[in-house]
């Protein structure tokens, strides 16, 4: 597995990085299991992937990057951080999707969310959030769970970090949501 940070000038500035994302991007916007697939069509809609990176200044240098995560030469994972102004927090693991054949395998948290606290901690941030809308929280509650010690999900640093954070009182579930972006969002929030 190979994982590579890019601001949205070094995409744009590559065609391959660019021809991979929308690769990847059809088939996210294709995925019959993913809630979010707007989120990832090739349209001038501006929540879209393709249009934050393209056309807006949240993955730009000094403010945000997409990861990208490899393997061989296929992209199977992206996910971007960004800092978001509103709440002054680095909100990670933003836009992640997983190629269907290489799910459940904790590879966003195990691959692409230390790269998001690594951007955060050098942002001079102290933690990072990771928003889940409605129709994730499903997600939100298995993180909770695996902080409890009452789920466990193989194959994920991230998650036994989370377990192990949460005992030393370095994870804070926020149940109340909050308004993200004109969204409604449960928060988990981790302390790097």
């Amino acid at each position: 597995m190979k994982v590579i940070t890019l601001t949205s000038e070094e995409v744009q500035s590559t065609q391959n990085y660019i021809d991979d994302i929308t690769k990847l991007c059809i088939t996210a916007s294709t995925d019959p299991k993913n809630k979010a697939y707007e989120n990832y069509q090739l349209n001038d809609n501006s929540n879209t992937l393709m249009y934050k990176i393209m056309h807006s200044n949240e993955l730009t240098k000094d403010n945000g990057v997409i990861t990208l995560l490899y393997d061989g030469n296929e992209l199977i994972a992206f996910s971007a951080c960004y800092i978001n102004n509103e709440w002054n927090q680095v909100i990670a693991g933003w836009r992640s999707y997983v190629h269907p054949k290489y799910k459940t395998r904790g590879l966003v948290g195990e691959y692409l969310m230390p790269v998001h606290m690594q951007f955060a901690s050098q942002c001079g941030y102290d933690r990072i959030w990771i928003t889940f809308n409605s129709y994730n929280k499903w997600a939100y509650n298995c993180y909770k769970r695996i902080a409890q010690g009452k789920a466990v999900f193989l194959g994920s640093s991230t998650n036994v970090h989370a377990a192990n954070a949460a005992s030393n009182n370095t994870v804070v579930f926020h149940d109340e949501p909050k308004i993200i972006k004109n969204t409604e969002q449960t928060v988990v929030e981790i302390f790097i």
